[in-house]
């Protein structure tokens, strides 16, 4: 007989979790809709994680675990479980974020109704002890003001922008958010797979969404099932981020130049040309993060030396 195959397929890339992995598989197991898979791969972790998730898998067959010999980075681990998918639908649920337990129910419906819709994803509110540090660095509050991006200081609320439209007009709304949220989409699986990148450069995740955007629309369900943890690598700086997603030195201190070159060899030339001046913002924007950030390694580097 042949395999019946799951309607989800639920991808974990896990690395030293064993604070959360308890709390996000328990959120999966108590989703309104039970037909899926949940393939979590561990990525060498030295605590406890990988032990909590064969405690789990032990009792219910429907989670499947990978462990990693050494650590490969957090893009191959992000794309080991999405390879490793049988569902016709997919999501990335991170270690770290909450999911409402009618998220996949919501999201499927609207995927199984709506064939223009490639992806589909709920509002997000954002939470961790960074998120106010974070936001007064400006930058959210740069989107705010000048490109529209509902983010609402008070009550950390995102609004992920749906995307309607010609292609031209869903990639440049998600060019100037430039946000990858969305990400965290429930996907068919093989529109994800399709779109994923070879090589990960600083933006591969808004790529990846660009990608997406090629074969359909983002829906956005009106109403806040996911909570997402800000205190990530970002959260210590973009320079320790990049080099925990294992980038080349040059692409450091050019962080945005890989992205630019990706969009003009993959989004088009007029669309190229329509977005040049945010290419040119983002790029000076980038410079003077990575200088900031440099200036900050000094700064600590020497007050831990007094």
């Amino acid at each position: 007989m042949d395999e019946v195959k799951p309607k989800i397929s639920i991808g974990i890339p896990a690395f030293d979790a064993e604070k959360t992995i308890e709390k996000i598989i328990e959120s999966i197991l108590n989703q309104t809709i039970q037909d899926f898979e949940v393939i979590i791969s561990d990525n060498a972790s030295k605590d406890k994680t990988l032990e909590i998730c064969k405690k789990y898998a032990k009792n219910d067959t429907r989670i499947k675990i990978f462990s990693q010999e050494k650590n490969m980075g957090p893009y191959w681990n992000y794309d080991f479980v999405l390879q490793k998918a049988q569902g016709e639908y997919f999501v990335w649920f991170a270690t770290d974020d909450e999911h409402g337990k009618t998220f996949l129910e919501k999201n499927l419906k609207e995927l199984e109704e709506n064939q223009n819709s490639v992806a589909s994803i709920s509002n997000v509110e954002y939470f961790g002890k960074n998120l106010d540090k974070i936001i007064e660095n400006g930058y959210f509050q740069n989107l705010k003001n000048k490109f529209k991006y509902k983010f609402d200081k008070k009550t950390k609320f995102n609004q992920v922008f749906p995307s309607n439209g010609k292609f031209e007009k869903r990639a440049t709304l998600y060019l100037r958010m430039d946000r990858s949220t969305a990400l965290y989409s429930l996907f068919r699986t093989l529109i994800i797979k399709k779109s994923m990148i070879n090589t990960p450069f600083g933006g591969s995740d808004l790529a990846i969404i660009l990608n997406i955007l090629k074969y359909g629309q983002i829906h956005v369900i009106d109403e806040i099932l996911m909570r997402k943890n800000l205190d990530g690598y970002s959260s210590n700086g973009i320079i320790s981020y990049l080099r925990h997603q294992n980038t080349k030195l040059l692409d450091i201190i050019f962080m945005n130049m890989p992205f630019t070159i990706w969009c003009a060899k993959n989004l088009g030339f007029k669309i190229f040309m329509k977005n040049l001046d945010w290419f040119i913002v983002i790029n000076v924007y980038g410079g003077y993060l990575i200088f900031s950030d440099i200036i900050q390694i000094i700064s600590n580097r020497n007050n831990n030396k007094k």
